[in-house]
């Protein structure tokens, strides 16, 4: 874990690993589900963790991703809708994961405070996808991009505007170099439009 960093270079938290209290504390971060590649998720053991462990930084908690199942909407909206109101009541802000061929009608947009672009990289280019973008900032949700690990695709999403932030994996592999790296293409951003970056 990096000493210092900052703050327009959040954490994406695993819920498998641990992160040192202070950077949390400072924020911003955001948790992941763990479940998407799984046939079967037990949200119970994840929500204790959540409230056991990190709910007493919520102050600077951006997101918690709702449970998804890659690549699949139906499966998506059918496993997210009954822990959402759950991450509701312990004052997590939601995340619902857009995955390929999401339509509007799927996404529980009251209910949220983040659509999450997931799935691979030509959906997170379609027009549909970015039509759901639009739709969340009609409404005032935040915009997240998964698996974001290029300069050229973080200035794509730049110009393409409306997406808040991103997350890629710079900073879990090569800690030192990746975050000098990313924060270069932060400063670079700033000219252009504003994105956090995890990692």
């Amino acid at each position: 874990m990096l000493e210092t960093r900052r703050p327009d270079v959040g954490i994406m938290l695993n819920t498998n690993a641990g992160t040192a209290r202070e950077h949390l504390a400072a924020g911003p971060w955001a948790v992941e589900n763990g479940g998407y590649t799984s046939a079967t998720f037990d949200a119970g053991p994840w929500l204790s963790h959540l409230e056991a462990r990190l709910a007493q930084y919520l102050p600077t908690c951006l997101f918690a991703i709702a449970p998804d199942v890659l690549g699949d909407p139906v499966e998506t909206r059918r496993r997210s809708r009954p822990v959402i109101p759950r991450l509701q009541a312990l004052g997590f802000p939601v995340a619902y994961v857009a995955q390929p061929g999401c339509t509007a009608s799927e996404v529980p947009w009251e209910e949220i405070a983040c659509l999450f672009a997931g799935g691979d990289r030509r959906w997170k280019a379609d027009a549909a996808m970015f039509a759901l973008v639009d739709l969340a900032r009609d409404r005032g949700k935040w915009v997240h991009f998964g698996a974001v690990n290029s300069w050229r695709y973080i200035q794509a999403l730049a110009a393409a505007g409306g997406v808040d932030s991103v997350d890629g994996t710079h900073l879990k592999f090569d800690p030192v170099r990746g975050y000098g790296r990313v924060t270069q293409w932060m400063d670079r951003l700033k000219h252009q439009h504003r994105l956090g970056l995890f990692r």
